[in-house]
């Protein structure tokens, strides 16, 4: 009995013994396969690195045991691969793939800050990938003439310019000009047709004699083709917005001051009832010269016969933009009065010879009484006509 529990231990112990050398073995024989697929796989990696084929070289990762932080200098040699493949394919413009790598570098100690940049210049290439996709999309639609949709294209193209920029990897001298140069263009012919909608509206409401809304429409017009002008000052395009322009501006300077009654600081019925009275009734303008050089002036009017004297003060403007300004007193003697009391006076203003051949665009009169206060005034334009 005693030899049996005697027998029975020392076989325990045996299989013990066996059982820690066949876990030893084991362990051995796991190494060693860990440090030959490790090898293998890495000579694999370096035949690929040695080619140049880096696609391959990171297909080939996925073969290669991630070493033991204490394998020092596998752990080197790994990282060392690593950074050696993520460069190859951010040369050969696998992003996707290269990013990956640079983010398993990233979690190495050491590492931290030769992968950031290596992932701020994939950024930097995706960035520029993405604004030369906005600026073809952006070339293609201003083809088309769709050139809102253009210009909003190579807005996103220049966004991701600037980051490109800003990350200061990549040079984009020439990215640049190609989207400013073609933004330029998308933005001259938005500015023509941000001129056409308030134009059409300008000639609409002048022909309702809405002076008030023409007026608006054309600043607005006049805007827009100033923008274009900036980008392309002798273009045909422009001549002729320009001219539309003025000509509604001319127009509406014929018509807004014909469109404006006789100002009366007195109304009719007080003629007569109260002091220093005045009442332009009616009026005389002859634009055209006689053949003495003169332009004719006349008034009618009804005033309080008690008041020393009344000023009348005229200006005749011209095409030019100059004009010509003068003025006289109304004295009891230097008019001429009917039997109902309306007294009328004509004027000849001699125009200098620097006037002889330009069109007169306006005459305005303007009456005083003898305490400098207006009291009537009548403003009348005239067509354009050629010098």
């Amino acid at each position: 009995m005693i030899f049996a529990i005697i027998s029975g231990f020392f076989f325990n112990r045996h299989l013990d013994r066996v059982r820690i050398e066949q876990q030893i073995a084991q362990k051995q024989k796991e190494e060693w396969n860990y440090q030959e697929k490790f090898r293998s796989a890495m000579y694999r990696i370096r035949q690929n690195l040695k080619l140049e084929h880096f696609l391959a070289a990171y297909k080939n990762l996925d073969t290669l045991p991630v070493p033991k932080e204490s394998d020092q200098l596998m752990m080197d040699e790994y990282i060392e691969v690593l950074n050696r493949i993520g460069k190859g394919l951010l040369a050969n413009h696998l992003l996707k793939e290269s990013e990956e790598v640079f983010r398993t570098v990233r979690n190495y100690d050491g590492q931290i800050d030769q992968a950031s940049e290596s992932l701020s210049r994939i950024e930097s290439k995706r960035n520029l990938d993405s604004a030369r996709l906005h600026y073809s999309q952006g070339a293609k639609l201003f083809e088309q003439k769709r050139y809102r949709d253009a210009a909003a294209e190579l807005q996103k193209a220049d966004v991701e310019l600037n980051s490109v920029q800003s990350l200061n990897f990549d040079d984009i001298k020439e990215d640049k000009e190609k989207v400013a140069a073609i933004y330029r263009e998308a933005r001259f012919f938005i500015n023509l047709d941000d001129a056409e909608l308030p134009l059409r509206e300008a000639e609409q409401f002048l022909k309702l004699k809405d002076f008030k809304k023409t007026q608006t429409s054309l600043s607005k017009a006049n805007q827009a083709v100033s923008r274009a002008a900036f980008i392309h000052p002798d273009a045909a395009e422009v001549k002729k917005l320009r001219q539309r322009i003025l000509d509604i501006d001319a127009e509406m300077g014929y018509l807004l001051p014909n469109a404006t009654p006789i100002f009366n600081a007195f109304v009719k019925e007080m003629v007569g009832k109260t002091p220093h009275y005045f009442y332009l009734m009616d009026y005389e303008f002859t634009p055209t010269m006689d053949k003495d050089r003169f332009i004719t002036l006349g008034i009618k009017f009804q005033r309080d016969q008690t008041d020393p004297y009344f000023v009348i003060r005229y200006r005749i403007y011209f095409q030019n933009g100059r004009d010509v300004f003068n003025g006289h007193f109304i004295m009891p003697s230097t008019s001429k009065i009917a039997e109902d009391g309306i007294e009328s006076i004509t004027y000849k203003q001699e125009i200098p010879e620097f006037f002889w051949n330009v069109g007169v665009r306006q005459m305005e009169i303007k009456i005083f009484d003898s305490h400098d206060v207006m009291v009537s005034q009548v403003s009348r334009a005239f067509r354009r006509r050629n010098s």
